[in-house]
């Protein structure tokens, strides 16, 4: 089998996928802005290890960027 399955493979299709959930809460593609794509990896790493052992997580992440209407944070169950 992938060795890898399970680890990176899931850690690339979890941050895609807060990527994109932000991207139709918020209009705001993450994938320009480093800086909130190393905490989405983070957040993605800990949900990960926190599903492992529960049915369910929740990623909070305040002010992960800003426009010019603020700051724009993540809330996801």
């Amino acid at each position: 089998g992938d060795t890898f399955l399970g680890g990176e493979d899931f850690d690339n299709y979890l941050v895609n996928f807060l990527v994109n959930e932000f991207k139709k809460e918020q209009g705001i593609d993450l994938t320009k802005d480093p800086m909130a794509m190393q905490r989405l990896r983070e957040a993605g790493e800990k949900a990960k290890c926190e599903l492992s052992s529960t049915t369910q997580t929740d990623i909070n992440l305040p002010y992960l960027t800003m426009d010019a209407s603020g700051p724009k944070h993540m809330n996801l169950k």
